[in-house]
């Protein structure tokens, strides 16, 4: 028997009516207003935001466990409701302020780790993550050494924008910014898609936009292009994003979701290799990723800022964070494009003038 799908119209109206009774005092009716809202939610936020706030559901029971452990709830019930910043409290329980912003530690090894390790006061470039406590090294290596692991995760990366209406060339104009004034020769690279895993960003900006001057190119760690046949058009250069840039003078070198992969001191060596390998004035670093407000971020933001800050000992970044990190490596910010949703933003960024 098919389920009948409600149009969200029927489903406000539906709340509405509800809302305007008293259903506090009716179990009944209050049980079929939450049961209104949830079905209201689903429609809204589609597939692909389902599954993540699913995925991401333990984190809320992870991060009161770990406010537990830190002393954090009794340092803000003391405070019997008045505001507090994360700096002022940090110094109080004396803890880490970032780790206070983005409270969440994943799995069963929370607990022992901030006992045996007391990461919870370390800084973040010393910080031993749940990840690297239970599988003894980080994230990207233990994928190395697992094939089964790595084509997962690579399958993922590939499928996890299957479905979603908007690509980062929809927020960002390829057309206006980097076709204008590109170098059209055979020899000129056009793009380079960074970390790009199996090519599946620059396909989908070939695909659309069929012509594109120059090359197009997709690099990876070459464990990824093993038995890989790269589309026609994308050509698949090896690369690992901690060594110098081989291809100089691209009109773009775009990195997506990699850059809240890694903590500071890493994310400047990649940048500074990226810089190295820029022509002044010609070329374009472009870097989709999430841009979190300064205050009133979101739980969906929250979740992913947390889940990488503690898996592979990243962080997803504020503007002014974004600013800081370019400019270490000589670059600054043209724009940062954004689709208003708070969770896709395209940076532009281009050298410094010397």
């Amino acid at each position: 028997m098919a389920v009948q799908r409600e149009d969200i119209a029927t489903l406000l109206a539906r709340v509405q009516q509800a809302g305007a009774s008293n259903f506090q005092d009716d179990p009944s009716v209050k049980g079929e207003l939450l049961q209104t809202l949830n079905v209201l939610q689903r429609e809204i936020e589609g597939p692909a935001a389902y599954l993540s706030r699913v995925r991401q559901a333990p984190q809320v029971n992870m991060c009161q466990l770990m406010a537990i452990e830190m002393g954090l709830l009794d340092a803000i019930v003391k405070r019997k409701g008045q505001s507090v910043d994360a700096h002022t409290l940090a110094e109080e329980i004396n803890r880490d302020e970032l780790l206070i912003e983005l409270l969440y530690p994943i799995g069963g090894k929370l607990k022992p780790l901030l006992r045996e390790t007391k990461a919870a006061g370390k800084a973040q470039s010393d910080l031993q993550t749940p990840f690297k406590y239970t599988h003894g090294c980080s994230l990207f290596d233990y994928l190395e050494k697992d094939a089964e692991h790595k084509v997962y995760f690579d399958d993922w990366m590939s499928g996890r924008r299957s479905g979603l209406r908007r690509e980062w060339f929809d927020l960002y104009p390829v057309e206006s910014q980097l076709v204008t004034g590109a170098d059209r020769s055979s020899e000129a690279v056009f793009l380079i898609d960074v970390a790009g895993g199996k090519g599946h960003d620059i396909w989908s900006l070939s695909s659309r936009m069929p012509g594109l001057p120059g090359r197009l190119v997709v690099q990876d760690l070459p464990r990824t292009f093993e038995d890989y046949m790269p589309p026609e058009g994308i050509e698949a250069v090896p690369y690992d994003i901690f060594t110098k840039q081989p291809i100089e003078g691209a009109r773009a070198y775009f990195f997506r979701s990699v850059f809240h992969d890694w903590p500071e001191s890493r994310a400047q060596d990649i940048l500074t290799h990226t810089a190295h390998a820029m022509k002044p004035g010609y070329s374009k670093l472009l870097i989709e990723d999430l841009v979190v407000p300064d205050r009133g971020a979101d739980m969906r933001q929250a979740s992913v800022d947390l889940t990488m800050y503690f898996v592979p000992e990243g962080i997803e970044r504020t503007a002014g964070q974004w600013k800081d990190l370019l400019e270490y490596a000589g670059l600054q910010i043209i724009k940062i494009w954004s689709d208003g949703s708070g969770m896709e933003s395209v940076i532009e960024a281009e050298l410094k003038a010397q």
